[in-house]
């Protein structure tokens, strides 16, 4: 009886020891002090950009130009479910943190039987997957919704997601909204805060659009309240206290459609009249969202990210970049005419290791307007410097014709 109470003893002091040194070592573990945010469809690690295609996660190497499948099973022929690249490509959020990609996506079916009854199956996950291919892992899932935002400070990934109110229906936009917290310490998800869909007001979509150490996000989300009309929609910017769930409003819109845009921690508002959605004004922002001043405004454009550089596009050879840093632009050459070879696309600025992320079409003799050649899903690495020295012009270097021929952007001189 001793020798079998001694043993016990014995095992007891082993597992006390093997958690005390599992605690010991998840407490001493870093994270970075910086806030990273998540990205639609690409994102750029220290030798490379991981990307989605053909539903695969995949990688383009910097400096080879190589791409390859981000999964590491053996004899996996990648072509079904099972393999750790697996992200079918719609919904895409993307967020690359330490060692691993958080992706998120879903999957859904729509269809009607011969009696026009409907059938709805979805499938919303995030998964994070180390960067080698190895370790994939579910971390959230849903039947319907989507993921909209996700961003990573300290030891937690943070990210929003909808799911639908009852059941689906067609062109009924009735969500519950909510901001999680997953732990990578300790492998823990929770629920910090819902927005739940309420009788009148429907709840649109609800983003992380920053964040503070000290235990705060910022929130911004739209709902339009009684009538669906256009003139009923609102915008809110809050402040949450992630300790205690609650909120605060720092700012709200009314009818001007916002939309925050976040690069390498530069802020900025971009927003649409009521009255003139084509015309889009840009707002660079404080860390709360509530001081702005005036950037920009452009007609019938778009704004993309591109790493350090804020990329207006209102044409297929209409385009400008804005470089954060250097508070400097750029006007494409094909601005001024519509002669001169098409310009690639511009998918990611990697301005540290001096790297352009383009699609890898050959574009020699193609003039802004004709139809594009082929397949245009494959990349291709540049050097950032040559490539903007050969298809932009700075600013300040504009003869007086070019700039009063920039009737599509107007922008603030001096600021």
């Amino acid at each position: 009886m001793k020798r079998i109470i001694k043993y016990a003893v014995s095992l007891l002091t082993v597992v006390a020891l093997t958690l005390a040194v599992f605690i010991i070592v998840k407490l001493n573990k870093k994270f970075p002090d910086e806030i990273v945010y998540g990205k639609e469809t690409q994102v750029i690690s220290d030798n490379g950009m991981y990307f989605v295609k053909d539903n695969r996660l995949c990688f383009i190497d910097n400096a080879t130009g190589k791409e390859v499948i981000v999964c590491n099973r053996a004899n996996c022929e990648h072509n079904d479910k099972t393999c750790n690249a697996y992200v079918p490509g719609m919904g895409i959020e993307m967020l690359i943190y330490q060692d691993y990609i958080y992706v998120s996506y879903f999957d859904n079916d729509v269809s009607w039987d011969e009696n026009g009854e409907m059938s709805y199956e979805g499938n919303i996950k995030l998964i994070r997957i180390r960067n080698d291919g190895a370790k994939r892992k579910e971390i959230y899932s849903a039947a319907s919704g989507a993921i909209l935002s996700m961003m990573a400070m300290g030891d937690t990934i943070y990210f929003t997601a909808y799911t639908m109110h009852g059941e689906f229906q067609v062109n009924v936009y009735n969500f519950d909204n909510a901001i999680y917290a997953y732990n990578i310490r300790w492998d823990r998800l929770k629920r910090i805060k819902n927005y739940d869909y309420t009788e009148g007001r429907c709840m649109e979509g609800v983003e992380i659009i920053g964040g503070r150490a000290q235990g705060t996000l910022y929130i911004d989300h739209d709902y339009i309240e009684g009538d669906t009309g256009l003139g009923n929609v609102k915008n809110v910017i809050e402040e949450v206290n992630l300790g205690t769930g609650t909120a605060s409003v720092l700012r709200t819109f009314d009818n001007v459609y916002p939309q925050i845009l976040i690069d390498e921690g530069n802020k900025y508002l971009a927003t649409r009249a009521l009255g003139d959605v084509n015309k889009i004004t840009i707002w660079e922002c404080d860390d709360s969202f509530v001081e702005t001043k005036e950037l920009f405004t452009a007609k019938e454009a778009r704004i993309d990210q591109l790493g350090g550089y804020m990329h207006v596009v209102a044409s297929d050879y209409k385009k400008a970049l804005y470089d954060y840093k250097e508070n400097r632009w750029y006007i494409a050459n094909t601005s001024f005419s519509d002669e001169g070879t098409y310009m690639s696309i511009l998918y990611m600025v990697d301005r540290d290791n001096n790297v352009v992320y383009i699609d890898a079409t050959d574009y020699t003799g193609y003039k802004p307007g004709d139809f594009l050649p082929g397949d245009i899903s494959n990349n291709a690495v540049r050097d950032w410097s040559v490539f903007l020295e050969e298809n932009f012009i700075p600013y300040e270097d504009l003869t007086e014709e070019q700039r009063e021929s920039l009737t599509w952007i107007e922008i603030k001189e001096g600021i």
